[in-house]
């Protein structure tokens, strides 16, 4: 969903969700593993500022502990780890 408030300023949430996956029950063979479910929301807003646009970005917003799709599904426990917690990025932009 991306709405924009004012002209100069846009906000925008995603969600991402990956459902479950069990293609080769019981199987230990690599690349068919069974895949949990999750669900992670981002967020971004932009706006301009002066000569340019400040920017946010919240990625995983509410800080869910996942394991990524790539992470699950090649059956090796070495492979297994969890996805990245909530990461916030601040950047202010000039073009000329």
């Amino acid at each position: 969903m991306e709405v924009s408030p004012l002209d100069t300023w846009t906000t925008r949430l995603q969600m991402l969700y990956s459902g479950h996956r069990d293609a080769f029950p019981n199987s230990t063979t690599y690349a068919q593993g069974s895949v949990s479910p999750y669900t992670v929301f981002d967020l971004s807003s932009r706006v301009d500022i002066g000569p340019g646009a400040l920017s946010i970005g919240i990625e995983n917003l509410f800080d869910n502990y996942y394991f990524p799709v790539r992470s699950q599904y090649p059956a090796l426990n070495d492979s297994y780890t969890p996805g990245r917690g909530r990461n916030v990025t601040l950047s202010y932009e000039v073009t000329w």
